[in-house]
């Protein structure tokens, strides 16, 4: 987000936000402070088969651009969990299959991958895992593929001066954690949400 305030006229950003996660409630604590900002990176990648009716083409013979959907959102669960970092986070939240019926093969997959941290080195080793887990399922499953990068922004950690103002006035009536924060994906088909 872009402010029209000049500079010299403002020191400071805060922005009041709901939890949209479950970790506030879970501990009893009324409100957070973030101490860095998961920014994501989000990607598009097609998936391209032969397709075929699902009783006609036998399963040596098949090309399933489905599948090689399927084993690729498993790879961005493994590289995530794998990472080790309770801040890296990988979500394939978009799918859409073609001809998506229930008696035919899919010729073609498109997946939407969304994956978050605060460490920027260990976000983008995320990213090669995944371009690479791309190449091999789609030669492994003889399928074309195509992948595009819809987004890739930084993370961000928050001003110190500013989290611990808040911490300070906010520990005189209420109980607070300190955490990252992993903000919304904006995407084509969905509204900005701040």
């Amino acid at each position: 987000m872009r402010t029209t305030t000049p500079t010299p006229t403002m020191d400071y950003f805060v922005e009041l936000h709901i939890e949209q996660g479950p970790l506030l409630e879970q501990e009893s604590t009324n409100i957070g402070i973030v101490s860095a900002i998961a920014a994501p990176a989000a990607l598009r990648v097609v998936f391209r088969g032969d397709g075929g009716h699902a009783g006609a083409l036998l399963m040596p013979y098949r090309n399933d651009a489905g599948l090689a959907a399927a084993e690729l959102a498993l790879l961005v669960e493994k590289a995530a969990l794998g990472t080790g970092a309770i801040d890296t986070v990988g979500t394939t939240g978009l799918w859409e299959v073609e001809p998506n019926a229930v008696n035919s093969v899919p010729r073609v997959a498109t997946l939407e991958i969304d994956v978050r941290d605060i460490d920027l080195q260990r976000r983008n080793k995320m990213l090669q895992q995944i371009e690479e887990g791309v190449k091999e399922i789609a030669a492994r499953r003889k399928v074309q593929w195509e992948m595009e990068m819809i987004n890739q922004d930084p993370p961000a950690t928050c001003g110190q001066q500013v989290g611990g103002s808040h911490a300070h006035a906010t520990s005189v009536s209420c109980s607070f954690t300190n955490s990252p924060h992993h903000p919304p994906t904006p995407t084509p088909r969905s509204k900005k949400v701040y």
